[in-house]
């Protein structure tokens, strides 16, 4: 199933590993538990700092931010960072954005 089979009344189209479900547009989706959440792939944004290392985030999740010395310590970095914010706004039933396109 592709995005051209999203009804057009229906705005919002959200993959996942297996298939895509649609939601009409303006209502917002709810994936079931965290594993869901876990699984999505967020795009992370890397910027290389001048004195060296790298800082990265998760813009999708504000405050999503972490650093290493190395671009692999920074990746593993912001990886924990994303799991830890998913399941703290999880654990509080906050809201969770999806990741952008």
């Amino acid at each position: 199933m592709g995005w051209a089979s999203c009804p057009p009344s229906q705005r919002i189209c959200v993959i996942t590993r297996f298939s895509i479900f649609s939601s009409p547009a303006g209502s917002k989706t709810v994936l079931k538990s965290l594993e869901d959440y876990l699984k999505l792939n967020y795009p992370i944004t890397l910027y290389p700092e001048p004195e060296g290392g790298h800082t990265v985030m998760v813009k999708d999740l504000p405050g999503c931010i972490s650093q290493g010395d190395t671009l692999e310590e920074a990746m593993e970095n912001i990886q924990d960072a994303k799991s830890a914010w998913l399941e703290t706004a999880f654990e509080y039933q906050d809201e969770i954005p999806l990741p952008s396109r």
